[in-house]
């Protein structure tokens, strides 16, 4: 789409999503085994898109691509250097969860065809580096979402990064101005180790959020999401032990 870069407003926008929409979406699918996956990532590369409209070039689906490349790229090389995390059928308080939990595993078990994210054989790319001021932080935590949007952010980076004791305590002052959190003092989580917790009801979508941290340190050390009708465990993490490698894998 044509356009020079100070006249990149809405229309242009609207005139390149309608036109290019569909090939970044197909471009996940061949790449991706979930089709819902496949449009997360066409809405993240024009998200990118918009952010970064004065550099994108007149010829803009080659660009487009590439921007879906590295995130792949990224998201690859998340999962491979993830920390530990206990299996969802594992952490589950109760038979009825455990079940719920291998039901939605094992259409992944029985895909075929298009291969994961995590296979695809691409060159490793760069992590942006993780910001350690107020400003920053509060950006990279999604503040104006919300509580919900927050925790999950705060478990995505405590999953990515090795983070500094200095960014630990500053996330924690972040947290500290979010509307809706509640403290919840002492709290034992599922690997049985003592920590402080937060939580955030979302009404909206009937969910509960909690993140246990270790009073000592500052570390994220769990993050779970409760469905609460019926009161159920939607999603657990946790995080049993960071470090710094060489290697992926």
């Amino acid at each position: 789409m044509d356009g020079s870069p100070g006249e990149r407003d809405e229309d242009w926008f609207t005139g390149v999503y309608a036109a290019e929409y569909g090939h970044v979406v197909r471009y996940g699918q061949r790449r991706l085994a979930d089709g819902e996956a496949a449009v997360e990532l066409a809405q993240e590369v024009f998200v990118i898109a918009w952010r970064r409209r004065r550099d994108v070039p007149d010829r803009c689906l080659p660009w487009l691509y590439g921007v879906a490349r590295r995130l792949l790229a990224n998201e690859w090389r998340a999962r491979r250097a993830a920390p530990d995390l206990l299996p969802m059928t594992d952490a589950a308080p109760d038979q009825e969860s455990r079940d719920c939990w291998q039901r939605r595993r094992e259409p992944e078990s029985a895909a075929s065809g298009t291969p994961a994210a995590s296979s695809i054989p691409l060159p490793p790319m760069d992590f942006a580096p993780l910001p350690s001021g107020s400003v920053q932080l509060t950006r990279l935590l999604h503040i104006k979402y919300g509580g919900g949007a927050v925790t999950k952010q705060v478990g995505g980076v405590y999953g990515l990064y090795v983070v500094p004791r200095r960014t630990r305590a500053e996330i924690l002052r972040v947290l500290a101005d979010v509307p809706g959190f509640r403290w919840r003092g002492q709290m034992v989580d599922r690997a049985g180790r003592k920590g402080v917790a937060i939580t955030f009801d979302d009404r909206e979508h009937d969910q509960q959020s909690l993140l246990i941290f270790a009073p000592e340190t500052g570390e994220l050390l769990a993050y779970e999401v409760l469905s609460l009708s019926p009161v159920r465990i939607s999603m657990y993490q946790l995080i049993l032990r960071t470090g710094w490698t060489d290697q992926l894998g």
